[in-house]
């Protein structure tokens, strides 16, 4: 009886951290939407569907060119100190530097794309943009990584905050005044990426004080290494997620782009609290586990409450179009319609990120990158077949489908690394 009760103690303990750790990442979710829920009409009613359209276009392009200058490498961060025990301050020094070398050629090769793509009176606003996401915003994501690392979602999100926080106060300071144009805009986040640089400096300099675990130190190939990996998993990824609107970009009038940035931004604030849920598990599968089936079993828990919430959103997306379109405003006439048919684009992202996130417990940064280089090239063969001939709803129903791609094959390679895992920590007890 005993033992019963100290497994269910246990059990209780190991729930409640979690739910906790979701909990909070669900905070920054939540004043995320906030904010968007008000910056959102004031900017699509100020920029019209072609301005809005070059807007988000413009943080597309520096989206993907985050991916290899910073998000990588805080990812690849949090694995060398959560999985391999590296010391948490010489990670910091050398992702730092390594952020530093990368983002200026970046930054001109961004520019370049954003002025072939969109022309070149854009010439000012993507120069800014880049070079704060780029920099700035990759000095304060190594910061960050560190935070959570070490302190988990509670303080991560805490920090994350003050961005939203800062592009509402800017927005609404804008729209009081009357000024909101596509430069004002970026201005106002530019402003806001600093504020959160400043915090997250602040937050890990007081954490590595408190907290400094001995650890081996890392390299520096094995952090390039590890951000290459990373960085080529997320751009696949992007590949899949943003890809759409690029594709649209060069083939439909920049008129349908924006009506489509429009209703992909309304869809995809449903997936907000399963962006929350995917945070909080980072920590739950990196830690070394060589329990059989470990992280199989936890993928398989996880894709539950996902594809749950993930009907949810759908169904709620239908009920809603009296609400969506007065959010978005009569000028854009086909954005409600174009709502309903990406419905259920959050219901897939979280079940096609469950199995990728076992492959990192396991280890498999190679396997992920790879299954990632193959579902984009399936994605990108799809938009560019089907969207030349039936417009947006082409590009949605090769989103649809390169997602299930993605969902089988993670599914797939998982089982089978768990599989070849579990083998070798069997060969390594019996020796």
């Amino acid at each position: 009886m005993r033992s019963i009760a100290r497994q269910t103690r246990a059990l209780f303990s190991l729930v409640r951290s979690r739910a906790v750790e979701v909990v909070a990442a669900f905070g920054y979710e939540l004043v995320l939407l906030f904010s968007l829920a008000l910056i959102y009409p004031v900017t699509v009613r100020s920029l019209g569907p072609e301005g809005y359209g070059e807007y988000t276009t413009l943080y597309v392009i520096a989206g993907l060119a985050v991916t290899w200058v910073h998000a990588g490498c805080s990812a690849a961060m949090v694995q060398l100190i959560l999985q391999r025990h590296r010391t948490p301050g010489r990670v910091l020094q050398q992702a730092r530097r390594q952020v530093a070398l990368v983002a200026v050629p970046a930054c001109v090769l961004g520019v370049g794309a954003a002025v072939a793509l969109l022309g070149s009176h854009l010439w000012v606003a993507a120069t800014i943009i880049l070079a704060i996401d780029l920099l700035v915003g990759g000095i304060g994501s190594t910061y960050l990584a560190v935070v959570f690392a070490q302190r988990g979602a509670g303080p991560f999100s805490v920090i994350r905050s003050v961005n939203p926080l800062a592009r509402l106060v800017g927005v609404a300071g804008l729209a009081l005044v009357g000024k909101v144009t596509l430069l004002t805009l970026v201005l106002v986040n530019s402003v806001a990426t600093i504020a959160m640089l400043v915090a997250a400096r602040a937050w890990s300099r007081s954490v590595l004080r408190a907290d400094a675990p001995e650890g081996e130190p890392p390299s520096a190939r094995e952090l390039r290494s590890l951000s290459a990996m990373y960085s080529a998993s997320m751009s696949t990824n992007a590949a899949q997620g943003e890809a759409d609107k690029i594709v649209l970009a060069h083939f439909r009038p920049l008129a349908e782009v924006g009506e489509y940035q429009a209703a992909y931004r309304i869809a995809s604030i449903g997936a907000l609290p399963l962006q929350a849920l995917s945070t909080a598990a980072v920590r739950w599968f990196l830690p070394t586990d060589d329990r059989p089936r470990a992280h199989l079993r936890k993928a398989a828990m996880l894709s539950i409450p996902i594809a749950g919430y993930g009907l949810l959103v759908a169904a709620g997306l239908f009920v809603a179009q009296p609400i969506t379109q007065w959010v978005i405003g009569p000028e854009f006439e086909l954005a409600v319609t174009m709502t309903l048919w990406l419905s259920f684009v959050p219901l897939l992202f979280g079940l096609a990120e469950v199995p990728t996130m076992g492959m990192l417990g396991l280890g498999e940064n190679r396997v992920r990158m790879l299954m990632g280089f193959g579902t984009a090239f399936v994605a990108l063969v799809l938009l560019v077949v089907l969207t030349p001939m039936y417009g947006w709803r082409g590009t949605v129903v090769a989103i649809y489908l390169s997602e299930l791609v993605s969902i089988v094959a993670g599914w797939v390679l998982l089982y089978r690394c768990q599989v070849r895992y579990d083998e070798r920590r069997a060969s390594s007890r019996e020796a």
